[in-house]
């Protein structure tokens, strides 16, 4: 005995006018890439090659300037270091020079201020390179205590 559908003239269950049968006839006849999506594959990719490629450059731009910024500190430790060699009574007048670090020279100008008898303070402005600015740097030397005799009040 064979079940019948409504319809009369169509038998129910498998392999019948359904919609799985519509939907296996469209994976038939949809078969690989069209022309219009793997132009879209090669937009959002061309895309993204175009954004890593930006952020290389942008990195490598950073470097230079922390490069550029470390050897800013370097000279400027260099000449408070030297103001801290000569002592506080050798530092009486302003100085500048050209100190070259990393291939590149810096330009350097070192003042000294008298806060009071015992403290001076040395600045040492280093020009910048490429996108940097003058930057700063400031250290105090202070005049050395005489300790009292040994021995005596």
């Amino acid at each position: 005995m064979r079940l019948m559908s409504k319809r009369r003239d169509r038998p129910t269950g498998r392999g019948t006018n359904g919609p799985a049968r519509r939907l296996r006839g469209l994976a038939k006849s949809e078969k690989g890439f069209g022309l219009v999506e793997a132009l879209i594959a090669a937009v959002i990719l061309a895309i993204g090659l175009l954004a890593i490629a930006g952020l290389s450059v942008s990195t490598a731009g950073q470097g230079n300037v922390a490069r550029w910024q470390t050897d800013q500190a370097i000279v400027a430790q260099s000449v408070l270091d030297e103001a801290h060699r000569r002592g506080f009574d050798a530092l009486t007048a302003d100085w500048e020079r050209a100190i070259s670090v990393g291939g590149r020279e810096y330009a350097v100008a070192a003042t000294v201020t008298k806060l009071s008898a015992r403290v001076k303070e040395v600045t040492a402005s280093v020009s910048g390179v490429g996108p940097l600015r003058k930057r700063t740097f400031t250290s105090r030397v202070y005049a050395p205590r005489q300790l009292p005799a040994p021995g005596g009040s």
